[in-house]
């Protein structure tokens, strides 16, 4: 339960990051640059929560962006590997099928399954 709460959490936060970023994403701030965590930014603006970069850019406005990219790169995957394995597995090639019982030879439930049926022989 706790993992998805933070699952939960990590995708709202990387979804609503451009309302709750306290930094537009590529503001560069020369005059704070390499600002130590909890640093005060402008007089009008927000402190420094993560501090700053080499460039004056705030960390923590960049991290929360950067979740969106992670997420993408995360969801292609998934969408990528589960349509090569729906190919591959619908009319398998002679390959994939002596590779998946290669695999399947080697686990512990085929040894299970394979006595349990020469018993019942």
């Amino acid at each position: 339960m706790l993992g998805l709460v933070t699952l939960v959490t990590i995708v709202l936060v990387s979804l609503l990051a451009q309302w709750i970023a306290p930094y537009p994403y590529e503001e560069i701030d020369l005059f704070h640059s390499f600002a130590p965590f909890v640093s005060p930014g402008n007089p009008d603006r927000p402190m420094h929560l993560f501090g700053t970069d080499k460039l004056g850019r705030d960390i923590l406005s960049r991290l929360l962006y950067a979740g969106r990219i992670s997420l993408g790169v995360a969801l292609t995957v998934t969408l990528l590997i589960t349509i090569i394995i729906l190919i591959t597995t619908y009319r398998p090639h002679p390959v994939v099928a002596e590779a998946s019982e290669w695999i399947a030879a080697d686990s512990p439930c085929f040894f299970c399954y394979s006595a349990r049926r020469r018993s019942r022989a």
